[in-house]
C-alpha cells in the first residue's frame, strides 16, 4: 500500500492525491502523501546543454527558475527565484554547460555573461562561446557559409 500511496503523491500532488486516496479506501491525506515524495539529488556537474526558463510558482507573486538538461529532455533542477545573482551562483557551483538555452530575460543573460567570463574551475568558459546560445527561440549563431561553387549555382536549376 505504500507504493501505490507514493505513486499517488507523484502523479498528482497533495488534495488531488487525497480525494483519489479516498475513493480508493487508501490512508492517504495530504501532508501525508507530500512527505513520501523527496527531492531527486542534483548531479555536481551541469548537464552539456543547460535550458533556462523562469516560471511561477504562485502567477503575479513568487516566481523560480527552472534548469533543463535539453539534451536528456528533463528537469534538471529548480531555483527558488529568478534573480542573476542565484543563477550565477548556481552556474559556478555546477561546472560543465557549454551550451546555454535561455529566453530574453536580462537578468539570466547577465549571469550567463558573468560565469561564461570566469570560467569553472578547470579554465574552461561555462558557456563555450556567444553563437552556441540561442536566445527566445532565435538562432543567434552566424549562419554558416556556403563553399563559393554552391552559392553561385543556387539560383539556377
Amino acid at each position: 500500500m505504500h507504493h501505490l500511496a507514493r505513486f499517488v503523491a507523484v502523479e498528482l500532488g497533495g488534495r488531488p492525491g487525497e480525494r483519489l486516496c479516498r475513493r480508493l479506501a487508501l490512508s492517504g491525506r495530504r501532508t501525508s502523501l507530500i512527505r513520501l515524495l523527496s527531492a531527486p539529488v542534483v548531479p555536481a556537474r551541469a548537464p552539456r546543454v543547460l535550458g533556462v526558463d523562469d516560471f511561477a510558482f504562485r502567477r503575479g507573486h513568487t516566481y523560480g527558475t527552472v534548469l533543463v538538461d535539453v539534451e536528456g529532455g528533463k528537469p534538471f533542477d529548480v531555483l527558488p527565484d529568478r534573480r542573476s545573482e542565484t543563477l550565477l551562483a548556481w552556474l559556478e557551483a555546477h561546472p560543465g554547460a557549454e551550451v546555454i538555452c535561455r529566453d530574453r530575460a536580462t537578468g539570466y543573460t547577465r549571469a550567463i555573461k558573468q560565469a561564461a567570463h570566469r570560467g569553472d574551475r578547470s579554465g574552461r568558459p561555462v558557456a563555450s562561446a556567444a553563437e552556441s546560445v540561442r536566445c527566445g527561440g532565435e538562432d543567434m549563431s552566424p549562419a554558416p557559409r556556403l563553399p563559393a561553387e554552391t552559392r553561385s549555382g543556387a539560383g539556377s536549376t
